[in-house]
């Protein structure tokens, strides 16, 4: 019992010893900075922003207990994830350049001394004006791919800037072909071809779909090459693609999109694909036919694929001789070589084919061959009239872009800053515009050299066209960085019997354009 209580005193005196043990003060205290990021402009509050309109600016509160240096701090904001970085600086000034959508902006401040990371984070919701305006598919300085839209807003030009930057698409070079398909049929992705690939756009948004390449619009993928889009257009229920040098046809209809499948380039029970001019003739006179001229570059002759009434089922998998039903002359094997082929909704005279002898070196050696493609309930026939020789079309055998009027017997066609006209009713050319001379433009008081890189005129199914006769044409100003140097500028050609007569559309001349390769007209 004894021995119990000494255990039990001595346990309690060691606790009453230590409990009593003075505190000597060798602690060292110091006071941690504290980084404040106020409520203001973050709570109970969302963005709402036109992108690449508007610009999105914030200034922050924010308060330090400690170190009042800026130098400190490193200040990011970003969107939904830190790869998506767009400011660097305390204060935001942000010029919106991203796609539709609803987006989680954050502010972080790292305290450089301490490792410290503070956050505040807020809504921001973006609508975009693309609905109504010219897509420009071109390139920059360093020859990648820019797409950039000149949008119509409420009586407002705007000029949007680079829309593909930030999206998940890798870097193209040398863009070639931009096509719009028509609104309200079958798969209405917008294409953007490039020597790198094609790829689709939501029409909307303007933001890739899913499985964007276009190899994912065919049935096997692995069948297919690069997917170069050289060519497009739609004919109402049908569409028509020149990829990678090859023709597909028969692969949209009214009310959904179908797979693709092989190139039609070929004869029946032939299944060796021939070279072919990578533009097609089409009738836009009428919305039942599904008919398209070919030209073999191998054969040296014209052929046809489809047939009048395309709702009754698909259009043969094959190309055919035409048939001599009006006239039986050589005009559909003419034994010459490839140049181009124009589209017109001219009703006399549907579509134009430029040839060249083999080993051409003149005017003289170039040729016009007008045709029409007639189609009816009663059937369709191929007429034409007599081709002409383009010896007075100076520099026609330099020729790198060509248009025509819709309304008169008149081909465009460009050579560097020159643009040429001729009429074939009269057999004869004219030198319309010289952008590297006479009809060079001023900036800042001084003459400005251009150089034509695109031309366009609309190729719609009659009666739904927004256009009257005319073209617009992209010009180039090489002393300034692509990616700005693009103009875009339209003209309407004059109704003048005796002479090709066409004026500048007032309003329609545009600058700060990438250097444009293709453009098309989105409403």
């Amino acid at each position: 019992m004894k021995t119990r209580l000494l255990i039990i005193g001595t346990l309690l005196g060691g606790m009453i010893c230590h409990s009593c043990y003075k505190d000597l003060g060798n602690y060292d205290y110091r006071e941690i900075n504290e980084v404040i990021i106020g409520e203001a402009g973050f709570i109970d509050t969302t963005y709402k922003y036109v992108s690449f309109v508007d610009t999105l600016r914030i200034s922050p509160q924010v308060e330090n207990t400690i170190i009042q240096n800026p130098d400190n701090y490193e200040f990011r904001w970003f969107l939904n994830d830190e790869n998506t970085e767009i400011g660097r600086e305390k204060d935001l000034v942000w010029p919106v350049n991203r796609p539709e959508g609803g987006y989680r902006l954050f502010f972080r401040i790292k305290d450089k001394s301490t490792g410290v990371v503070v956050t505040r984070s807020v809504n921001v919701n973006l609508t975009t004006n693309f609905s109504n305006g010219w897509l420009v598919w071109g390139e920059n300085e360093n020859g990648e791919a820019q797409l950039d839209m000149l949008a119509f807003v409420n009586g407002d030009t705007v000029l949007m800037k680079d829309i593909l930057n930030g999206l998940d698409m890798p870097v193209l070079k040398k863009p070639t072909f931009l096509f719009l398909p028509i609104t309200f049929l079958g798969d209405n992705a917008i294409q953007l071809g490039s020597e790198d690939g094609t790829y689709k756009l939501d029409k909307n948004s303007l933001t890739p779909i899913e499985d964007a390449h276009l190899k994912y619009s065919f049935w096997d993928p692995s069948s297919v090459g690069s997917c170069v889009l050289q060519h497009a257009n739609q004919m109402m229920y049908f569409r028509v693609e020149t990829i990678d040098g090859n023709l597909y046809f028969d692969n949209d209809r009214m009310g959904g999109y179908r797979k693709m499948g092989n190139p039609s380039n070929h004869y029946k029970g032939n299944y060796e694909l021939f070279k072919m001019g990578n533009k097609v003739g089409f009738d836009f006179s009428s919305m039942t036919s599904s008919i398209i001229v070919v030209y073999d570059d191998d054969n040296k002759c014209f052929l046809y694929q489809g047939h009048y009434m395309p709702t009754t089922g698909g259009v043969n998998g094959y190309c055919a001789p035409i048939p001599n039903i009006i006239v039986n002359d050589d005009f559909w094997t003419p034994g010459k070589d490839f140049v181009t082929t124009i589209n017109s909704r001219n009703v006399m005279i549907s579509n134009y084919t430029i040839l060249k002898n083999p080993g051409a070196s003149s005017p003289s050696d170039y040729y016009l061959y007008p045709y029409k493609i007639n189609a009816s309930f009663f059937g369709v026939e191929f007429t034409h009239r007599d081709p002409q020789q383009l010896t007075n079309a100076e520099d026609i055998d330099k020729a790198e872009f060509f248009a025509c009027s819709s309304r008169k017997t008149v081909i465009f066609y460009t050579v560097g800053s020159r643009l040429y006209g001729y009429d074939y009713s009269t057999a004869r050319g004219k030198l319309l515009l010289d952008f590297g001379g006479e009809d060079r433009v001023m900036d800042n008081g001084l003459p400005v050299t251009e150089v034509i890189t695109a031309i366009w005129n609309e190729q719609y199914i009659m009666g739904m066209s927004p256009f009257g006769d005319e073209f617009y044409i992209g010009l180039y100003d090489p002393a300034k960085p692509a990616s700005t140097a693009g103009r875009l500028v339209g003209y309407r050609v004059v109704d003048n019997p005796n002479d090709i007569v066409i004026e500048e559309i007032p309003g329609t001349s545009r600058k700060g354009l990438c250097k444009i390769a293709s453009v098309a007209y989105k409403s």
